[in-house]
C-alpha cells in the first residue's frame, strides 16, 4: 500500500493503495488497488493479515459500504517512516520479500 513512499521502491511519489476484500472459494480476501474500479490484482492476502492493520488503526473504512479500506494518519505516518527507513538501509528492518 505505501511502496509509493520509497524512493527505491516506489520513487517517491504516486498515492498509497487503497484495499478491497472479495471472497474466493468461501473465503475473505483482500487486494491492493490503485482505484476503484479498477480491475483488481490476481494477488491476495487472508482476511488475518488484513484484520492487524484495523486492530491496530492503521487501516480504517473508505466507503459507505465497507468494501474498500484506506490508510489512517497513523498508518500512512508509519508508512512514511518505515520506507524512510528502509531507504536509509536501516538493518533493523524485517528482510521484504517481493515475490
Amino acid at each position: 500500500m505505501t511502496a509509493c513512499f520509497s524512493s527505491l521502491y516506489g520513487g517517491g511519489r504516486g498515492e498509497p493503495m487503497e484495499l478491497a476484500w472479495f471472497i474466493e472459494a468461501g473465503r475473505k480476501r483482500w487486494t491492493a488497488i490503485r482505484g476503484r474500479g479498477e480491475p483488481r490484482s490476481t494477488r491476495s492476502v487472508a482476511d488475518g493479515s488484513v484484520q492487524h492493520l484495523l486492530r491496530m488503526g492503521l487501516i480504517e473504512q473508505a466507503d459507505p459500504d465497507g468494501q474498500y479500506f484506506a490508510l489512517t494518519i497513523e498508518g500512512l505516518a508509519v508508512g512514511k517512516e518505515y520506507w524512510r527507513r528502509s531507504d536509509a538501509g536501516d538493518p533493523t528492518l524485517p528482510v521484504i520479500s517481493l515475490r
